[in-house]
């Protein structure tokens, strides 16, 4: 069940709300639809963290990202807790090398700790928003947290200081 824990991760971080998410999402809840509750606390926790991840390494590492990526930290991480993981496309968009494999390794991470502290959802949904209708709230919240943490910290060594051009003072990668 872990690996099936760090498929799932991986599938719903890898397109950000894409049709490979979508796919997965189906599954999940076909899964709930047998009883299988535990399935949607894999939906929770690997929805969100690719954004609430995203948002904490624009937080982290400032030197990192340009004005608008930064703008962009804010909005993906609000969305991450509200369970939308289509919160990290902009900041995917602008660098998918580093950021899309660092989602992908903070979901597999946050969703292999959900299937260990025996989390279990009842609402088809996920995010922080979701909290009243999960079992083992507290090892939920570690799990995303834990997950947003690895992907912050993956992104970050990943990626490079913005740089500052000083004839136009423009920042670039």
């Amino acid at each position: 069940m872990i690996l099936v824990a760090v498929v799932i991760g991986i599938m719903l971080a890898v397109d950000m709300g894409g049709p490979i998410n979508k796919t997965c999402t189906l599954f999940l809840y076909m899964m709930a639809e047998t009883g299988r509750y535990e399935f949607f606390a894999f939906l929770a926790a690997g929805a969100c963290i690719p954004a609430i991840g995203m948002g904490i390494a624009t937080f982290i590492s400032k030197k990192r990202y340009t004005e608008n990526e930064r703008v962009a930290g804010i909005t993906s991480f609000i969305m991450g807790c509200m369970g939308l993981t289509e919160g990290a496309i902009p900041l995917a968009a602008v660098d998918p090398a580093r950021v899309i494999p660092s989602i992908c390794v903070g979901g597999a991470v946050g969703n292999a700790l959900v299937y260990l502290f025996g989390c279990i959802n009842y609402c088809p949904h996920g995010g922080f928003i979701v909290i009243p209708a999960i079992t083992g709230k507290l090892g939920y919240v570690i799990a995303v947290l834990a997950g947003s943490a690895v992907t912050a910290i993956m992104v970050n060594l990943l990626k490079k200081p913005v740089q500052v051009k000083a004839a136009d003072n423009r920042k670039e990668d």
